[in-house]
């Protein structure tokens, strides 16, 4: 890890085809479910989920767990997976081994979301920046909140425009401008719970099979 003037500056880079081959999934990218069985299968014989029962993320304090559940919901039908095309597919297992790091170094965009669907929980926003074969990426990761305990949910990757930096924590300057996190999303206005549930933490009842 490298500090700068203050800021934390640092680096996770990921090699793609490394990452692809650990979980054997040649002929198997377009069926979600061997795709949940197989990360899942690769991450308890590493005994990933003792590891990171609990992670917290240094910026807010929030400690999220990373269970089986929220592989399962992040690898699931509709655009959470399923639906993806195969570039977007390859880049969300390439970096989920990462996602411990990632939330513990990440930027808490936004935090007690309500669930547009009327439910009890809400939700928690972290950005993340990652090199995967020298280029970036933004990893979106959504957090589900329930009384007591916050859950690792879904998590998205997103191409990084070549002039953005990587993302320092502790920088003030905004984090959509820096990191050039376009979804689209009116940031500043009233509709910004309802449009960030909707666009980063897509509901299982939404996707279609």
């Amino acid at each position: 890890m490298i500090t700068q003037g203050g800021d934390i500056i640092y680096e996770i880079k990921i090699n793609r085809t490394q990452e692809l081959l650990s979980y054997n999934l040649d002929g198997k990218w377009n069926d979600y479910i061997a795709v949940q069985k197989n990360i899942i299968r690769t991450m308890k014989q590493e005994k990933f989920f003792e590891k990171y029962s609990s992670v917290r993320n240094l910026q807010s304090g929030i400690d999220i767990r990373i269970t089986t559940k929220g592989i399962k919901e992040t690898f699931g039908p509709g655009l959470r997976y399923k639906y993806l095309p195969r570039e977007l597919k390859e880049l969300k297992v390439a970096v989920v081994r990462s996602l411990p790091l990632l939330i513990k170094m990440g930027h808490l965009l936004t935090d007690n979301v309500e669930n547009f669907h009327g439910k009890k929980e809400t939700f928690g926003y972290i950005v993340a920046p990652v090199i995967v074969d020298e280029k970036k990426y933004n990893v979106r990761i959504c957090i589900k909140k329930t009384i007591g305990t916050n859950y690792f949910w879904i998590h998205h990757v997103d191409e990084i425009e070549k002039s953005s930096g990587l993302l320092s924590p502790s920088q003030e300057t905004d984090i959509i401008e820096t990191q050039n996190f376009d979804l689209k999303l009116p940031y500043h206005s009233e509709e910004v719970k309802t449009d960030l549930n909707k666009h980063l933490c897509e509901n299982t009842k939404n996707d279609k099979e």
